[in-house]
């Protein structure tokens, strides 16, 4: 999958000192096995929000 424009959120810890980040790739390929989800995005909503704000919990590893 070839993605335009894309980027990539980083999304902290709640309890991480550092801020969630926003990183700006443009052009990226993602090889199939990689795709997990892929969908629409609500473009108003999405530039509503503070990224760097936003906090999350941790994902758990992946078991292959």
């Amino acid at each position: 999958m070839i993605l335009a424009e894309c980027e990539e959120r980083i999304i902290r810890d709640h309890d991480d000192s550092e801020k969630s980040a926003v990183v700006v790739h443009g052009v990226y390929l993602v090889r199939g096995d990689s795709v997990t989800v892929c969908g629409l995005v609500d473009e108003e909503l999405d530039k509503s929000i503070d990224w760097t704000k936003v906090r999350g919990k941790t994902i758990g590893t992946t078991k292959h």
